[in-house]
C-alpha cells in the first residue's frame, strides 16, 4: 500500500491548518484518536511507516476527511502551479492569469493538502503586489498558523515575503529578525536565494548600514546572474541605483542606470521598467543640476507615466533653466494627473506661485502648509527641497536670522535635492556648495544682527572659523 500512495509534502500544515479552521482545542483532539504521541512530528519528519500512514487516516477519518482527499494527487493542479511559480519568479505576463486559474481551483483543493499551497501562493502574490492592506495581512496571519509545519521550501518562500511585507510598512528593526531567520534556515534554492538578498539590500538601507546593503545587492546579482533572471536583475539594478543616490554616490548611480539601459538595448532585452528607469535617470540628472539633460529624460518617461510627481520634477527643472511657458504647461499637467503623494499638489501650486512672483510670501505658506499637514509622510528628497527652499525665501527677503535658524538642524549634512542654497555656489572641482566670496554671505548679514540666535553673541574669529568649516561640509551632490 506504501509504494501506491501519494504523500502531499503539505500534509502535516494541513492537519494544523484544519484543526485551526475548526476551532479544536490544540492538539488535544488527537487524545480521542488512537495515534502515535509524536504523530505530527514524525509526520513532519515524513518518514512514512505503514503505522505513521495509518495515523494519518485515522486523524483525516476523525476531522472528516476521506482518505481519497488525502492521498489522491492532483497532477493538473501542480502544473498549474509549477508554472505560477516560474512565472512569479521571472515576472513573466503569465503570472497575472495563471494565478486567476489557481482561484479557479480553490474549491476543489480546499479539503486537501494542496490548500497550503494556496495559502502560499495568495500570500506571496498579495504581497508582491503590495495594494490591499487588509488582504496582505490577512493572508500572513494564515501563513503564521501553519509555518512551523510547512516543508522546508514554503518555510524559506514565506520569510521572504514576510520581509516584503516588513519593508512594506518600514517595519526594518523587525525584518533584521526575520532575515536572520531566514539565511539560519538549512534549504537552499537559487531562486530563494537571489530574493532574499535582495529583499536584504532593501532592509539594511532602511537600517542605514549602507555595506551590508551592498553586500547583498552583489549576493543578489550572483544569483540573479546565475539563473539568467533579467527582470529581477532589472529590479535589483533599479533599487542599488536608489541606493546610491540616498548616500550621494549620484556619479556612481548615474552610471548603473545608464548602463542598465545601455545593456539592455544593445541585448534587445525588453525593459520593463523602461519609464521608471528613464525616470530615475532624469532625477539624477536633476541632483546635479543638469537640468537640460533631466528633461529629456522625464520627456521619455512622461510617455507612458503621467503621475504629479514627475510632471512636478519636469515643471521644476524647465523653471532653473528660465522656460515658463513649459513650466506652467507641465503644472497644468500635473493638478489633473494622478499622485502617490497628495502633498504634490501643493508643491505644484508653490511652484506656479514662484514662477508668478519669486519667493513671494504666498510661496512660503504653501511650503510651511506642506511639512505641518504631511510631515512624516512626505519623501526625503522632497522634504529636503522644502527646508532648502523655506531657507532661501527667508534669505530673498532678507530675514538672516531666520534663515540661519532654517539652517542649523541641516548644518553638515548632505543636501541630496534638485534645489540649492541661494547663496552657495558650486565649486568648479567638486560637488561641495560653499559660500560666494563675490556675494553677500550669510554670516556678514548675521555679524550686522543686534539678536543673535547663538548662545554666545560674542562670537570670537574661532567660533566664526568653525562656523565657516561646518558651512564647508555641506555638500549638495
Amino acid at each position: 500500500m506504501r509504494s501506491k500512495l501519494y504523500i502531499n509534502n503539505n500534509l502535516p500544515a494541513f492537519f494544523v491548518y484544519v484543526i485551526d479552521k475548526k476551532h479544536l482545542n490544540g492538539f488535544s483532539f488527537l487524545d480521542e484518536v488512537p495515534v502515535n504521541d509524536l504523530f505530527l512530528d514524525r509526520l513532519s519528519n515524513q518518514k512514512y511507516t505503514f503505522d505513521l500512514i495509518q495515523d494519518t487516516i485515522r486523524c483525516a477519518e476523525y476531522l472528516g476527511f476521506e482518505k481519497q482527499y488525502i492521498f489522491k494527487r492532483n497532477l493538473s493542479f501542480e502544473k498549474i502551479r509549477n508554472d505560477f511559480f516560474n512565472s512569479f519568479f521571472y515576472c513573466t505576463e503569465e503570472r497575472e492569469q495563471l494565478y486567476q486559474k489557481i482561484l479557479d481551483y480553490k474549491k476543489k483543493i480546499t479539503n486537501t493538502p494542496y490548500c497550503i499551497d494556496f495559502l502560499v501562493i495568495n500570500f506571496v502574490y498579495v504581497v508582491s503586489r503590495g495594494k490591499d492592506v487588509d488582504k496582505m495581512t490577512k493572508a500572513l496571519n494564515e501563513i503564521k498558523i501553519v509555518y512551523s509545519y510547512l516543508s522546508p521550501y514554503y518555510k524559506k518562500f514565506s520569510l521572504i515575503y514576510e520581509l516584503y511585507y516588513l519593508e512594506r510598512f518600514s517595519m526594518y528593526k523587525e525584518a533584521q529578525v526575520v532575515f536572520q531567520q531566514a539565511l539560519n534556515l538549512n534549504f537552499y534554492d537559487k531562486q530563494l536565494e537571489g530574493r532574499l538578498y535582495y529583499t536584504g539590500m532593501s532592509i539594511y538601507r532602511g537600517l542605514g548600514d549602507i555595506e551590508k546593503a551592498k553586500k547583498y545587492y552583489l549576493l543578489a546579482n550572483y544569483y540573479f546572474s546565475k539563473m539568467e533572471n533579467l527582470a529581477m536583475l532589472e529590479n535589483l539594478n533599479i533599487k542599488y541605483s536608489i541606493l546610491l543616490r540616498s548616500i550621494g554616490e549620484l556619479n556612481k548611480a548615474l552610471n548603473n542606470d545608464v548602463q542598465l539601459l545601455e545593456d539592455y538595448t544593445i541585448r534587445h532585452y525588453r525593459i520593463r521598467n523602461i519609464e521608471i528607469l528613464h525616470n530615475n535617470i532624469a532625477w539624477n540628472y536633476s541632483l546635479l543640476h543638469d537640468y537640460r539633460k533631466a528633461i529629456l529624460y522625464y520627456q521619455k518617461a512622461l510617455e507612458s507615466l503621467k503621475d504629479n510627481d514627475i510632471l512636478f520634477n519636469a515643471a521644476y527643472c524647465c523653471y532653473r533653466i528660465g522656460e515658463i511657458s513649459q513650466t506652467l504647461s507641465y503644472i497644468e499637467l500635473g493638478k489633473k494627473s494622478p499622485s502617490c503623494g497628495e502633498y504634490i499638489y501643493a508643491l505644484l501650486e508653490w511652484l506656479e506661485c514662484m514662477v508668478k512672483d519669486r519667493y513671494c510670501f504666498e510661496s512660503f505658506s504653501i511650503l510651511k502648509s506642506i511639512l505641518n499637514n504631511y510631515g512624516e509622510d512626505i519623501e526625503s528628497n522632497y522634504q529636503t527641497t522644502i527646508k532648502i527652499e523655506i531657507i532661501n525665501y527667508y534669505y530673498y527677503n532678507h530675514m538672516y536670522e531666520e534663515a540661519i535658524h532654517a539652517l542649523q538642524p541641516l548644518m553638515g549634512k548632505q543636501l541630496i535635492s534638485p534645489s540649492e542654497l541661494i547663496f552657495t555656489k558650486k565649486n568648479e572641482n567638486r560637488h561641495d556648495f560653499l559660500f560666494s566670496e563675490d556675494e553677500l554671505t550669510l554670516r556678514s548679514q548675521m555679524m550686522e544682527s543686534d539678536d543673535l540666535f547663538f548662545e554666545d553673541d560674542d562670537l570670537g574669529e574661532d567660533d566664526w572659523e568653525e562656523l565657516d568649516d561646518s558651512f564647508s561640509r555641506f555638500t549638495h551632490n
